[in-house]
């Protein structure tokens, strides 16, 4: 190995360290964060985390943002979008504790099934289905059709739609 070769296979293996680092203080602080009862706020204090996180001085990493928005996904809905390529599973995947589960803190669109008369809250991850609206926002900005018609496609209810 000529000695290019090796710094770059030295980066990358601190890289991998940095991230697993990274990704299971992030999971740590998610597991208490979701036991909230507002899970707006658990979904707010877990983002500043990764913000936090991901700061290393006054110049940010030149892919700050995709991590910043990758750590969540990965720590919240998991290695994937659906149930085939990952979702609710992965190395730092929070879990699917019953605890984390609600839609307490959200606006009532995104809470209830009729926002009108405030029936039929959603008592799924809605902390999860936010994380992945945001997650889908940021990798495929811009005016694609592929996004609603994903969401469209992977989700049942209304509420989560919406997110």
């Amino acid at each position: 190995m000529n000695n290019t070769a090796r710094k770059i296979a030295i980066q990358n293996a601190k890289n991998t360290i940095r991230l697993a680092a990274r990704r299971s203080e992030l999971q740590r602080f998610a597991r208490v964060a979701v036991r909230k009862p507002n899970k707006a706020e658990a979904l707010y204090d877990i983002c500043n985390k990764a913000v936090a996180l991901n700061r290393n001085g006054p110049t940010p990493h030149p892919r700050c943002a995709e991590r910043i928005i990758d750590d969540p996904r990965a720590v919240i809905v998991g290695d994937g979008m659906t149930n085939d390529t990952g979702r609710g599973r992965g190395k730092y995947y929070v879990g699917g504790d019953a605890a984390f589960r609600g839609a307490e803190g959200f606006r009532d669109e995104l809470r209830y099934g009729d926002p009108a008369t405030r029936t039929d809250e959603d008592k799924g991850f809605q902390v999860h289905h936010a994380m992945a609206g945001m997650w889908l926002g940021f990798s495929f900005p811009g005016p694609f059709a592929v996004v609603p018609a994903y969401v469209e496609w992977l989700e049942d209810e209304p509420q989560d739609k919406k997110l």
